[in-house]
């Protein structure tokens, strides 16, 4: 998919970036100056200053920092350092003075000059167009490292690209915010582009899923075909967020206008899904609107196999179900019980062997009892020491010889 940004940069969209911006502190001589230098404000004597034959003050009553090192008088000025004179007070200026310390003594000029010098890094922001240029890169990494847009307004963050480049100006997450949805907007223009240039019919598949994090759900739509080399093609279609009940007839709504949107809806020709009841009427839904409201009489609604075969094989478990229920049990008390999962890691030690952990099934994970039973079988060895340490900890939990007997023939 091609960018949304263009060459020319919109200086109405580009000029949020000053309000965003962090403000940098510029100190220079000239008010129009620009430059990555350093400015410095050197804290020096009078070099016009003039004195009767003493040491020479200026107007503060205050010693010049060159007396330390000269002897001065109206007659000459010797150096205490090498003993080089020059001509007296009036004749030669302090300035000369200074750039004989600078040549001839180092180490004393630093100490007394240098570090009265007070540095302010100054550094010229970028233009709007290059500021705008390299916010890019920041909505990037937002966008792919699933970021919030608040990260932009944390203080150590700010600081990390002030340190690392000090012209760019963090914009705030409103700008941020603000580019990613429309940056999402021309994509999905572009998807309607490339979507139309498809010449085959086009499947889908969705699945519905609750997030942990704030318990919203969601539909998940993937678009299949095949491209003009008769290779199989994919991708992330769209992820709708579900606020509605999760009715049949809600989700075929939802799913029609996502096709009646991007212009699919006389190209699809089948949905598959998983056997759930309102995933069904889902189906029939869609085929009776398509048929209906867009002449489409190819489609047709598919219940997934693999799903279909888990449920079976779900089914087909159920017939040894205390024999692996023992299994989980065993399972959930070890993983839940760091005295015992340490223990089951010292006989693994002691036994020079690669320690394996026990693992629990997830009723919506496919294979995953499989697995567990497979993990046990793998471990059972070491797990009968564990029990033979701690037989109260696992009393009714642990297979016998005849759960054993099931399980193997579950394998």
């Amino acid at each position: 998919m091609s960018d949304f940004y263009s060459e020319g940069i919109d200086d109405t969209i580009i000029s949020s970036l000053d309000d965003a911006a962090q403000s940098t502190i510029d100190i220079s001589e000239d008010e129009g100056e620009k430059s990555n230098a350093q400015s410095t404000i050197d804290i020096s004597d009078d070099e016009g200053e003039k004195s009767n034959g003493g040491p020479i003050r200026n107007n503060k009553n205050t010693l010049s920092k060159v007396d330390e090192f000269f002897i001065r008088t109206k007659d000459f000025q010797k150096c205490r350092i090498c003993a080089n004179e020059y001509s007296g007070i009036g004749t030669t200026s302090t300035g000369t003075l200074k750039k004989h310390l600078e040549k001839n003594h180092p180490t004393e000029y630093q100490r007394k000059f240098i570090q009265t010098t007070i540095n302010f890094p100054r550094a010229s922001p970028y233009s709007r167009k290059e500021n705008f240029e390299k916010s890019r890169y920041l909505i990037d990494w937002i966008v792919t490292s699933l970021q919030p847009f608040s990260v932009v307004e944390e203080e150590y963050f700010i600081k990390l690209l002030n340190q690392f480049d000090p012209r760019y100006r963090v914009p705030t997450r409103k700008y941020i915010q603000k580019h990613i949805i429309t940056r999402f907007q021309n994509r999905r223009e572009n998807l309607k582009y490339d979507l139309g240039k498809i010449k085959s019919g086009i499947t889908l598949t969705t699945d519905m899923w609750t997030s942990d994090n704030n318990h919203t759900t969601f539909l998940g739509v993937t678009c299949h075909y095949v491209d003009e080399n008769w290779k199989l093609k994919h991708f992330l279609l769209d992820i709708i967020p579900f606020h509605e009940s999760h009715s049949g007839t809600n989700m075929a709504q939802v799913l029609i206008n996502l096709l009646s949107e991007l212009n699919l809806a006389s190209k699809v020709l089948a949905i598959t899904t998983d056997n759930a009841a309102s995933m069904v009427v889902c189906g029939r839904k869609m085929k009776e609107e398509l048929k209906n409201t867009f002449n489409n009489v190819n489609f047709s609604h598919f219940r997934c196999g693999a799903h279909i075969l888990n449920i079976a094989v779900q089914h087909g478990l159920q017939i040894h179900d205390k024999s692996v229920e023992k299994v989980r049990k065993f399972m959930i008390k070890v993983r839940n019980s760091s005295k015992l999962l340490e223990d089951l890691k010292r006989i693994f030690k002691s036994q020079s062997i690669e320690f394996l952990s026990p693992q629990l099934d997830i009723n919506t994970r496919w294979n995953s009892t499989y697995l567990m039973i497979n993990k046990m079988n793998q471990i059972k060895v070491q797990a009968n020491m564990l029990v033979a340490q701690h037989p109260n900890e696992f009393t009714n939990i642990y297979p016998d010889n005849n759960d054993w007997d099931n399980l193997n023939v579950s394998l």
